[in-house]
């Protein structure tokens, strides 16, 4: 599909889920989090109009800046964009390489090599397909939103993430050791997530991406410690 053709698509669905979403489940399975991750993915398309700022600010390597968060040691990029009043927060493809690393060494046994192919043939085939369900975005939005009321904060998941680590898994990935070695040379440039949050000082953007990264900390070692034998 081409990309004017998914975003105009995108557009329709997102503004019809939230005009009917509580009618899209079941009354006994409704999830307050989903009804409100629906009406801000479709607020959040405002973003659509500023996407040219965006992805040149992305692109402008002078302005984007790498801190440390300070209880999950994770280093993240940052940048702002002021022509829209927002703070954007990257968690890399390494970053995302050192969860798996931690909760790879909290269950070391000598099936643990079977086990990270099966997590990661797991986690890359359902998050090529779902990865907001996987990454139980909605809930993690719905939960930062409500830590910082003040801020209008959104998570965007990078399909294209998935995809291409799923196109090369086989050619590059055999042991914990090479898959870090792929995730911070050959896919480096490459975010595993997006955060986009209203302008705010730099210690609260420590925190925002110190609660977010700790959630994916926590479904990768749900995913992990569901292989245990």
């Amino acid at each position: 599909m081409h990309d004017y053709l998914m975003k105009e698509y995108t557009i329709r669905i997102l503004n019809l889920a939230k005009q009917h979403s509580r009618l899209l489940v079941d009354a006994q399975t409704a999830s307050e989090p989903e009804m409100e991750f629906l009406s801000r993915s479709s607020d959040s398309l405002v973003l659509l109009d500023h996407m040219k700022h965006i992805m040149h600010s992305l692109s402008t390597d002078s302005i984007i800046k790498t801190r440390r968060a300070p209880k999950m040691k994770l280093n993240f990029d940052y940048l702002e964009l002021g022509l829209i009043d927002k703070d954007l927060l990257v968690l890399t493809a390494e970053g995302f390489g050192e969860l798996v690393e931690r909760i790879y060494l909290i269950k070391q046994k000598k099936d643990d090599i079977v086990k990270l192919g099966t997590l990661f043939h797991n986690i890359v085939a359902a998050s090529r397909l779902n990865p907001i369900g996987v990454f139980r975005t909605a809930r993690a939005e719905s939960m930062i939103n409500a830590k910082f009321e003040r801020l209008n904060i959104c998570i965007l998941v990078n399909y294209y993430f998935f995809r291409k680590l799923d196109d090369d898994f086989r050619k590059y990935i055999f042991d914990l050791s090479s898959l870090k070695k792929y995730l911070s040379t050959q896919m480096k440039p490459t975010p595993f997530m997006f955060i986009i949050t209203d302008k705010t000082r730099i210690e609260k953007l420590d925190k925002i991406f110190d609660n977010i990264s700790n959630q994916i900390f926590q479904v990768l070692r749900d995913a992990f410690m569901g292989l245990s034998v």
